[in-house]
């Protein structure tokens, strides 16, 4: 594994299809406690805080000058690469763009992919840079159907996460989005919510107009950003037996 990178891992005692989680902006690999107590032992679960969250290293002065989604990418590649064979791709905010951009790169390290409203933003580097603030004067609160089990780690992530990092409200790779849906070769479902997400109805219907057939989209009504916290049973009803279909061989 990824010797910059700290990576939970829950291995399944019988033959399993493997399922990485990547995890938003503030969060880290611990923030995916309810998820992982549904899936595993189904499943091997493995959950790396990403470069500059939770346990992982913190981010060089160098790599913070260039473009540190690069890092954060490269490390999780790594750690992808390192495995048996191709996973399951699970990424939230943050995490959902990392986890197209990985399947878009390197189809080879992905069977299938689900992204949890991923940040694709249009954003200017001056809108970052205000994004970064809002990040640094904190997180705000947890939403009131939120996993229980969830609501400490998130708090903890917080505080964990490469202050340097944040102030530069970057969450999304170089890739452009749009080149990404266009160009992903393996089975992707998008999951959004209706109540202040980023993927809006506008681009949505964008993205269906592109038309690789290889994507689909699920849309959870009421749900927010946090669809699989603020409606977990909606969210596993409909990604689970997406994930089963999608599982290859084991």
């Amino acid at each position: 594994m990824s010797s910059r990178l700290k990576v939970h891992t829950w291995a399944s005692p019988e033959p399993a299809a493997t399922l990485v989680l990547l995890h938003g902006i503030t969060d880290s690999g611990r923030c995916w406690a309810d998820a992982i107590a549904h899936w595993y032992p189904t499943y091997t679960v493995i959950a790396p805080d990403a470069l500059g969250h939770g346990e992982s290293d913190r981010f060089r002065p160098d790599e913070l000058e260039r473009d540190p989604i690069e890092p954060m990418l490269a490390e999780t590649i790594a750690v992808l690469e390192q495995l048996p064979g191709p996973a399951i791709l699970v990424g939230h905010s943050m995490g959902g763009a990392a986890a197209a951009a990985i399947a878009y790169r390197r189809p080879d390290l992905a069977t299938a992919v689900v992204l949890e409203d991923p940040s694709w933003r249009d954003l200017p580097p001056d809108r970052e840079r205000a994004r970064g603030r809002d990040f640094l004067g904190g997180r705000g609160q947890p939403g009131k159907h939120w996993p229980a089990s969830e609501i400490g780690p998130w708090r903890r992530a917080y505080d964990q996460t490469d202050r340097a990092f944040l102030a530069q409200g970057r969450a999304t790779p170089s890739d452009p989005w749009r080149e990404i849906i266009r160009g992903l070769t393996v089975p992707t479902l998008l999951v959004t919510g209706t109540n202040g997400v980023i993927l809006h109805e506008d681009q949505l219907a964008e993205i269906q107009a592109i038309g690789n057939s290889r994507v689909e989209i699920a849309v959870i009504p009421g749900a927010g950003h946090c669809v699989r916290r603020d409606s977990t049973d909606a969210f596993h009803a409909t990604v689970d037996p997406w994930i089963h279909r999608h599982r290859g061989a084991v």
